[in-house]
């Protein structure tokens, strides 16, 4: 009898220590990045009371478990980075746990919807890039937060998620399905420098708007809080997502996710006390239909992730944390204003410090296998992020963060001395008595630019400059006369609109169209950013 009740104790006992097991998050695992010179928080749950202590690379860290088991250690910062180690925690209740091949380096936190969720396996020459990542396996490591039907209607902000791939290598078996701008953004860096060593955590999920991912203060701010994210027919025809990634990820065919707050409480929030380097951003075709309301709601977006990451990190994350957005790519069979219009509502994001931006109007493609709206040559947009984070995160000022800005504008009656005048479209003859006026156009920059083949086709106007008359009735082309130095392009305008002085040149814009002509770029290949400014004759 008392050996059959010792025997129950036994399982009892082994029972409970199964069910008061030391646990972590998903993101806490074998094969994943801390943050590089910064403190990183560990945490997880045990028996409550447990004692607990953190041992990584010779030094040993206590923690002690809460009433509900609920634990975490701050690990200070270490200045050394790329060489893996192992973390064992060990309890005085429980059963010790060990994570292997954890390395430091720069945790990078990717979202968005489609053009974010783009797999490297849907994009030009993707099986060289699978077949190359095993050149960045020590440098680059993969999280995928996994989609589910679960997140539809997520109220209150989660602890964990169920990953779609778990901290691992790059390999040609990992990268095919991973965030593709997520990983060239990575690549480039460490081809620019073999001394990075990043992980990198992709939670995105096609066709979504940006509410979803909105924390409800920063929905508040911008006074979106009771509003669904818009659905509209523009917007499923914008952005369609990607069914085979999504099946992929998670099995699932429905339409996106649209409550506000549901993918920040279900696929951001489990990260919020993950010391990050910097975030990256690629939306904003679902929200194409208020390009009002995301001028508002993108700055307060950011700010909202970066205030949750600040508090969370006990400020081990920078409060301005680097945040790089790709301004939306071209829409080659629509050309109704709506892709343009928001892209100069993304540019609002541009007023807060450390937010860089890639333009990539350039990329498009009317025959992408993968939908037009997704540019295929995502290895570029990659390129131009990393060159921005290379300004604003890592300091290297000599590196633009973004291509040629537009600082004077200088427009004339045309003068002989400028050399022939070259008719744009609709022009007529430059003569005393006629009636037609002719305009020249200088653009100043504040880069060099140089002319540059653009990829794809070109749909729209053929140099992408357009002036509006004083009177508004049409937008008309501006042609290329040339490059009068580095810094300064000229342009040349005919108008049929009477005296110059009752109806002068009043708007000149540049990149408008939803598949814009983008002629300009710096010496690095990123383009002109996209102007839309008055004119005074």
């Amino acid at each position: 009898h008392d050996s059959k009740m010792a025997s129950r104790l036994l399982v009892c006992a082994a029972l409970v220590a199964c069910a008061h097991a030391i646990a972590l998050p998903s993101f806490i695992a074998s094969s994943m990045v801390l943050q590089r010179l910064r403190p990183n928080i560990l945490h997880g749950t045990d028996t409550p009371n447990a004692k607990l202590q953190i041992s990584l690379q010779g030094n040993n860290y206590p923690a002690t478990a809460d009433a509900t088991g609920k634990w975490s250690v701050t690990i200070p910062t270490v200045s050394s980075w790329g060489t893996p180690f192992s973390i064992v925690i060990t309890s005085d209740k429980t059963q010790a746990v060990t994570l292997n091949d954890v390395i430091f380096g720069d945790v990078v936190l990717c979202s968005g919807q489609s053009n974010m969720e783009l797999s490297v396996s849907a994009t030009v020459n993707q099986s060289d890039t699978a077949a190359q990542s095993v050149k960045y396996a020590a440098n680059i490591r993969l999280l995928q937060v996994g989609t589910s039907s679960a997140y539809y209607n997520v109220t209150t902000p989660q602890d964990d998620f169920k990953p779609s791939i778990p901290w691992t290598r790059a390999s040609p078996t990992t990268v095919p399905g991973f965030s593709a701008l997520c990983y060239f953004y990575a690549m480039h860096l460490v081809d620019a420098n073999p001394d990075m060593f990043f992980g990198l955590i992709d939670s995105s999920w096609g066709g979504t708007a940006i509410e979803p991912w909105m924390d409800p203060t920063a929905l508040h701010q911008c006074g979106e809080e009771n509003a669904a994210a818009p659905m509209s027919a523009m917007t499923r025809l914008a952005d369609p997502g990607i069914p085979e990634a999504r099946e992929a990820k998670g099995g699932l065919k429905d339409g996106p996710p649209s409550l506000p707050s549901t993918l920040y409480n279900a696929m951001i929030a489990p990260l919020r006390w993950t010391t990050l380097s910097a975030f990256l951003w690629y939306q904003g075709e679902s929200n194409a239909g208020n390009p009002v309301g995301y001028e508002k709601c993108f700055p307060a977006f950011i700010q909202g992730w970066r205030r949750i990451w600040d508090n969370n990190t006990q400020h081990a994350t920078d409060a301005n944390l680097p945040f790089f957005f790709v301004q939306l790519s071209s829409w080659p069979n629509l050309d109704n204003g709506i892709i343009a219009t928001q892209r100069y509502a993304q540019q609002a994001a541009l007023a807060l410090p450390k937010v860089g931006m890639a333009v990539s109007a350039d990329l498009g493609d009317p025959a992408s296998p993968w939908h037009p709206i997704h540019p295929p040559w995502k290895s570029e947009v990659g390129r131009r992020v990393g060159l921005s984070a290379l300004n604003i995160l890592y300091g290297q000022t000599a590196i633009t963060a973004a291509g040629p800005a537009l600082t004077q504008v200088t427009v004339d009656l045309w003068q002989p001395s400028w050399g022939n005048f070259h008719y744009g479209f609709g022009s007529g003859v430059c003569s005393p008595g006629s009636n037609f006026l002719c305009f020249g156009v200088r653009l100043h920059f504040d880069q060099p630019v140089t002319l540059q083949h653009t990829y794809g086709m070109h749909y729209g106007y053929p140099t992408g400059f357009e002036i509006l008359s004083a009177n508004g009735a049409q937008f008309q082309p501006a042609s290329l006369t040339g490059l009068i130095d580095a810094y300064t392009v000229q342009l040349n305008s005919t108008w049929t609109f009477g005296d110059a002085t009752h109806n002068p040149p009043a708007v000149l814009r540049y990149g408008w169209h939803d598949y814009p002509a983008m002629l300009l770029f710096n010496s690095l290949g990123q383009p002109v950013v996209p102007f839309n400014v008055s004119l005074t004759l």
